[in-house]
């Protein structure tokens, strides 16, 4: 059974509030809420939150969704699939008739707004709908997800040099999360030894706080946790094992760092198993990272058309890197861009020299680049800032900038 509440023109794609319950009383109640809320355009359906899941997959994420958890066999299950296909700014209530704290910490771990027990009251539903109203993300961390259309197209060193520059041309707290955690390449770049918190907090959402977080970070810049600007979360974990980590371990890693970060730069694997999926889907930006080949600009269109099907048709970032150097294979930006479809929004040239004194200082390319412009577009494109102005520079490094 279905029931359309007030929907306008135009809004049977783009639903506002989403209601999937198991039971009438839960049905009425929420009918009745809903209804009081200025007619904002709401459906609501029979099946609970698999139904939901399976309502929202075809439509554009809603901005409220409240879901009945009585039927799912595996809840943490319907949770994660749930979260794969809900926007950032969406905001999920969960109703239920088990009345157990440690359910309710999980729920809130993996990102949920409330957890409500039956038999609903109309008044407290309506609190806990404004409170999840309110708390839309808007004022937390900006979450970028970057991914390389090909291996050894430098996306890990253009996620590392931009969340330097943003933290030292900019004052911003980022974060840089290193989700590949196999092969990861961010803690190799600043030639650190990543311990193995990210693992232990991927895998176990419900122990995400911020005393395992604060033990898992890395001070990329040396200074104290409170003072740190740039902070690496990265893992090691063997290769005859497996990673442990599930999607929401990822949600409720991001809902805990929202806070203390300005923005959030995660460097993707480019296995596209179901956390990757969700991250695509529901960041605030995708940024795809190729070289101008004709192998990286066929798996650049593919990762475009995913990533658009995936965001309702909002097109990702396309970084070209690694320019201007001669090598086969390698196409003109024009021609890329016409067989693309879309234009680059940034492109970064080739810089050897940059590139072999950053290896030698295990250090971020834009610490070593001659022009810090490249730079600090890029950080402006993935903060989503206007501009980021260079601190002047000290007559030593003008002289040096010279000499090399």
């Amino acid at each position: 059974m279905t029931e359309q509440l007030a929907i306008g023109p135009g809004m049977a794609r783009a639903l506002r509030h989403v209601a999937a319950l198991c039971d009438a009383p839960t049905r009425a109640a929420v009918t009745e809420v809903l209804r009081a809320r200025s007619g904002a355009p709401a459906e609501i359906i029979d099946g609970g939150i698999d139904a939901a899941t399976r309502l929202i997959a075809v439509t554009l994420p809603p901005e409220l969704v409240i879901v009945d958890i009585d039927a799912a066999p595996d809840v943490a299950a319907s949770i994660e699939a749930l979260a794969n296909v809900c926007a950032p700014e969406t905001r999920v209530i969960v109703v239920g008739s088990l009345n157990d704290i440690l359910l309710y910490r999980r729920l809130i771990a993996a990102g949920v707004a409330d957890y409500l027990v039956k038999p609903l009251a109309p008044e407290r539903l309506a609190a806990s709908i404004d409170a999840a109203l309110a708390t839309q993300r808007g004022s937390g961390a900006r979450v970028v997800a970057m991914i390389g259309a090909r291996g050894g197209v430098g996306t890990s060193a253009l996620a590392l040099s931009a969340g330097w520059t943003l933290a030292q041309q900019c004052g911003q707290r980022v974060v840089l999360l290193d989700l590949d955690l196999h092969f990861g390449a961010l803690a190799l770049g600043l030639d650190v030894v990543p311990g193995p918190g990210l693992r232990d907090l991927l895998a176990n959402p419900d122990r995400v706080d911020a005393t395992l977080i604060d033990a898992a970070l890395l001070r990329v810049d040396g200074s104290k946790a409170g003072d740190a600007r740039l902070a690496l979360l990265a893992a090691e974990v063997p290769l005859e094992a497996e990673t442990g980590s599930t999607a929401a371990g990822v949600a409720a890693l991001l809902a805990a760092l929202a806070g203390s970060a300005d923005t959030i730069i995660i460097d993707l694997p480019r296995q596209l198993d179901a956390a990757t999926r969700g991250l695509l889907r529901t960041v605030d930006a995708v940024a795809i990272v190729s070289d101008f080949t004709l192998a990286g600009l066929r798996d650049t269109q593919r990762l475009v058309r995913l990533a658009a099907g995936l965001r309702a048709g909002a097109r990702p970032l396309v970084i070209a890197n690694r320019c201007g150097r001669d090598a086969p294979g390698q196409l003109t930006r024009a021609a890329f861009e016409a067989a693309l479809g879309v234009g680059c929004d940034i492109e970064i040239a080739e810089d050897p020299v940059a590139a072999r004194a950053a290896a030698l200082d295990a250090g971020p390319l834009a610490a070593s680049a001659r022009s810090a412009a490249p730079w600090q577009a890029l950080a402006a494109l993935l903060g989503g800032v206007a501009s980021v102005a260079a601190p002047r520079a000290s007559l030593w490094q003008r002289l040096q900038s010279v000499l090399r």
